[in-house]
């Protein structure tokens, strides 16, 4: 139907206006599927399309991911790349928290052995004033309260724990990338790799034995072909599908363990400093795009049904187009084009989570090695607040932004993660 659109242009039309509708007509009827459908489980759906001239959800969802997604192996080895970028955030928790606590350790520690090695010292004098053996009396109390605030905060055993903890956790990062190259590898295996193998395969069988067959064994041998690949498939990607959620049991027994080993709290001033990488929900970064899909999708249904509506009025009318419904047919199809163009980019989901936790260690490298920078800027910004100044001054790093500010980009400017955790 939407083919009708370019030839009714050309009558009595502006020459211009309609070599752009023509373009946008012509560019989505080579980059989309046929609307006729021929296999046997979409036989009533399709019928009851053509009687409604509507485009159910369901036939839609079915169509372009038939089309656009990726294969089984890249969609879980890219699964395993967010699992290693995730857990290489927490390694940096933990890093980060058994430095805080060194430090710490390091600033009670330090003042204890100076004055514990200045009280050995005097102790070989003979001091025969009350003021002199008072002084030691008191450093040798300083030492013993270093010592107990150090016993009390348990920072040797935080700094130790945490610093293991980090070790279990750069140990199970390595594993799992190996995980996911090995995972990879199974991309030569075609059956897994090509989501339309098993209909080119078909297609060569029936060129080899069309004229070889008579059409009742034909039709009996095709059968018979098409459910040995489909078997076949089916057991390869059952296979693919344990050894992975195997990979996944192991990660989540290495957490568990890394968790129960470590009975101490991260320190409060890590907890603030990495707020974004300490609160994130990775799954509910997935769950928030595969919506987000939907809803992209069933606005994409109801364009393609109002471009059917107008083409299937126009036929029945047999009216000739005026300029509104130029200019609307226009904005139909620049939003069905900015619809496609979201839905495509989330198909890299995974890969636009793994590229906003590797932002947000980029901005924790870059806070740390410009942290005079955020405290300055910290002052500015409170001065602009105080003074209700709408000019923005930022002195930050370049490549310094916020996380979710990555990946594709709208013609409005916005960026498309953006979209999908606002919604």
């Amino acid at each position: 139907m939407e083919r009708n659109l370019s030839i009714e242009l050309t009558i009595n039309e502006d020459v211009s206006q309609n070599e752009i509708i023509e373009k946008i007509n012509g560019f989505w009827e080579a980059n989309s599927e046929s609307e006729s459908e021929s296999s046997l489980d979409e036989f009533t759906e399709n019928n009851h399309e053509k009687n409604s001239g509507k485009i159910s959800f369901r036939k839609l969802k079915r169509k372009i991911h038939r089309q656009y997604d990726m294969n089984i192996v890249h969609k879980y080895s890219t699964a395993l790349d967010v699992f290693v970028r995730y857990i290489q955030c927490y390694h940096i928790l933990y890093s980060e928290s058994s430095y805080y606590c060194n430090c710490k350790l390091n600033m009670f520690m330090l003042p204890c052995m100076f004055l514990s090695t200045t009280c050995s010292v005097m102790a070989s004098f003979k001091f025969n004033k009350i003021r002199e053996t008072l002084l030691l009396s008191i450093l040798n109390g300083i030492i013993a309260f270093l010592l107990a605030i150090i016993n009390y905060l348990k920072l040797d055993a935080n700094a130790e724990a945490h610093k293991i903890s980090a070790y279990q956790y750069s140990k199970l990062k390595a594993q799992i990338e190996f995980n996911s190259g090995e995972t990879l590898l199974q991309d030569n295996d075609p059956f897994l790799s090509d989501n339309h193998y098993v209909t080119e395969q078909m297609k060569q069988w029936d060129k080899h034995n069309k004229t070889l067959l008579s059409p009742e064994i034909f039709d009996k041998e095709r059968a018979r072909k098409y459910d040995e690949l489909m078997t076949l498939k089916t057991q390869k990607e059952k296979q693919f599908i344990e050894k992975v959620e195997k990979i996944m049991v192991g990660i989540k027994e290495s957490l568990k363990n890394i968790e129960d080993n470590n009975h101490f709290a991260l320190p409060k001033h890590i907890i603030n400093k990495y707020s974004t990488i300490y609160n994130m929900n990775i799954f509910l970064y997935i769950k928030s795009i595969d919506t987000y899909k939907n809803v992209l999708l069933n606005d994409l249904r109801n364009v393609k049904n109002e471009i059917r509506f107008y083409n299937k009025y126009m036929q029945n009318k047999d009216l000739q187009m005026n300029d509104s419904i130029k200019e609307k047919y226009i904005q139909l199809y620049k939003q069905k084009n900015h619809l496609l163009r979201d839905f495509f980019e989330l198909n890299k989901g995974y890969t636009l989570i793994d590229s906003m936790l590797q932002q947000e260690i980029i901005n924790i490298e870059l806070y740390n090695k410009y942290w005079i920078l955020f405290f300055i800027q910290n002052i500015i910004h409170c001065c602009q607040c105080c003074c209700g100044t709408k000019v923005k001054i930022n002195i930050l790093p370049s490549q310094y932004k916020k996380s979710s500010q990555i990946g594709y980009i709208d013609e409005d400017g916005e960026y498309l993660l953006d979209k999908v955790l606002r919604h």
